[in-house]
């Protein structure tokens, strides 16, 4: 199946859906029937309702992480492993 390269409101859904659930941007673009990586940054540029919910799917996406973060932080009986776990987390935030 070919990737997708004219935009579509549904595609854009559900990539905004996915993102705030936390999925990577470049995972959900791997998938079968899904546009590539910068046909997403294409159409965010061409497409200011995508690019409007794709800021808030960011948004929820790093509300959720903060969550994660107190969560593994709170229920650590590994020290170590809930450090790095966390400071996944703070890297991806900041690199996003």
């Amino acid at each position: 199946m070919a990737r997708p390269s004219t935009y579509s409101a549904e595609i854009a859904d559900t990539i905004c859906e996915r993102i705030a659930k936390g999925e990577a941007l470049h995972r959900l673009c791997d998938e079968q029937g899904m546009p590539s990586t910068s046909m997403v940054y294409r159409w965010l540029d061409a497409h200011e309702e995508f690019r409007d919910k794709y800021a808030r799917a960011r948004e929820m996406q790093a509300d959720l992480m903060a969550s994660q973060t107190v969560l593994i932080a709170d229920e650590a009986e590994d020290a170590n492993l809930a450090r790095l776990r966390v400071d996944a987390r703070k890297w991806y935030r900041d690199w996003e």
